[in-house]
């Protein structure tokens, strides 16, 4: 469906979960021709590694943290992820300097709330784009977009919608 139009207009995130099919992700891609307007974010550096070595010209993003479940629901959770948060914002900008280019993506998927100005900053100083996930909040989208993300993903388009009037 995506091959026909008016989806041809449609821009494609595949969000790869887990390692291991990587190999068909690229046959799918390439037998729809879809590689212009495809791109398969992960958090699994061995899966993005394979897609920049199997086929350079679909775009990659790095996505972060890796997490495996959402923290952000467990009352227990909540206090941990917290105190975790700080050390990742503190962190991040310096990983994404030193393995961003080497990954050869196209963009870092980050964790809305350890967004900073030095997140941003450091991925565009290494060509990299910054997509902040998953922001269901007018007012965090205008934060972020004043802190220069390239991108938005949110469970509601009409935010986006909303967002780029303003």
């Amino acid at each position: 469906a995506l091959a026909r139009p008016p989806l041809t207009q449609v821009t494609i995130d595949l969000d790869l979960k887990l390692a291991g099919r990587e190999d068909e992700i690229v046959a799918a891609v390439r037998q729809h021709d879809l590689l212009g307007r495809t791109m398969v974010s992960t958090m699994e550096v061995q899966s993005l590694a394979y897609l920049r070595d199997h086929e350079p010209s679909l775009r990659r993003g790095w996505t972060l943290p890796k997490v495996r479940r959402d923290w952000t629901r467990s009352r227990w959770g909540r206090p941990i992820l917290l105190a975790g948060s700080a050390s990742l914002r503190a962190r991040l900008p310096g990983m994404i300097r030193r393995h961003a280019p080497k990954l050869g993506v196209w963009a870092v998927w980050v964790y809305h709330p350890l967004i900073t100005r030095r997140v941003v900053d450091s991925a565009h100083a290494a060509g990299v784009r910054v997509i902040a996930w998953t922001v269901d909040d007018l007012d965090r989208m205008r934060a972020l977009a004043a802190l220069g993300v390239d991108g938005i993903c949110s469970n509601d388009p009409r935010l986006l919608a909303a967002l780029e009037r303003e």
